[in-house]
């Protein structure tokens, strides 16, 4: 399950597709049906608004990639959307959003339910081939080092930050961990993600007695243009 997938994939395919002859034999791979297109351009919007703090204009893409994945009649879909929401909601710290990812998963199949487990911190038993791919070496890694490799080496951001989400939801995130969701947030502008790591961030080195960087930290949460909140 990845929580930014689009329709470059399909857009490409058309292209590709000139002329009569070509046309012809690209119809043996049919286009995805309406519902999941306008599902997972929702999601992405879902994710980006979100992220950004854009709470009026994530509600309205998350409604409508429910209605989209209704359409189907089939519950595994609904959870699969709603887990995207836990993801997310993990992604920016809002722990309390989705309190028990596993409920919420219910409804859907394996892969469901071991993505559910990974977005709940609860880990024993959780097999990372059960995972998306993206994942694996997350859940796999047995020591910081190989955490923050593991995490160095997701490409998208949007999945980088969840995956530090669940890592700080488990309590295995390392402390660099936090700078790489910092990084991850601020490369890509999401300003509620930037602001919910930033005080993450400035407790942790409050708490260290840092008062550098603890300074250094809150001109950033001013610069980003407010307090750190998760909602």
């Amino acid at each position: 399950m990845r929580t930014r997938e689009t329709v470059v994939t399909l857009v490409r395919r058309i292209v590709s597709c000139v002329g009569v002859a070509v046309l012809a034999a690209c119809g043996s791979t049919p286009p995805p049906p309406d519902w999941e297109v306008d599902a997972r351009a929702a999601l992405d919007a879902y994710a980006r608004d979100a992220l950004r703090g854009r709470t009026a204009l994530a509600d309205r893409d998350l409604a409508r990639a429910i209605d989209a994945v209704s359409s189907t009649g089939r519950p595994g879909l609904v959870a699969r959307v709603q887990l995207t929401r836990c993801a997310i909601e993990r992604a920016a710290l809002a722990f309390d959003a989705c309190p028990d990812p596993v409920a919420t998963g219910r409804d859907g199949g394996a892969e469901e339910h071991a993505y559910a487990q990974f977005l709940s911190g609860h880990w024993s038993g959780l097999a990372p081939r059960d995972l998306p791919e993206t994942y694996r070496a997350v859940v796999a890694a047995k020591d910081d080092s190989a955490r923050l490799a593991a995490l160095r080496g997701i490409d998208d951001r949007v999945s980088r930050l969840v995956a530090c989400g669940a890592l700080m939801g488990a309590t295995r995130l390392p402390p660099d961990g936090m700078d790489i969701a910092i990084d991850a947030a601020s490369e890509g502008g999401l300003r509620r993600a930037l602001l919910a790591w930033l005080g993450a961030r400035e407790r942790a080195a409050s708490l260290a007695g840092d008062t550098v960087a603890v300074s250094r930290i809150r001109a950033r949460i001013a610069v980003a243009g407010g307090t750190p909140t998760t909602r």
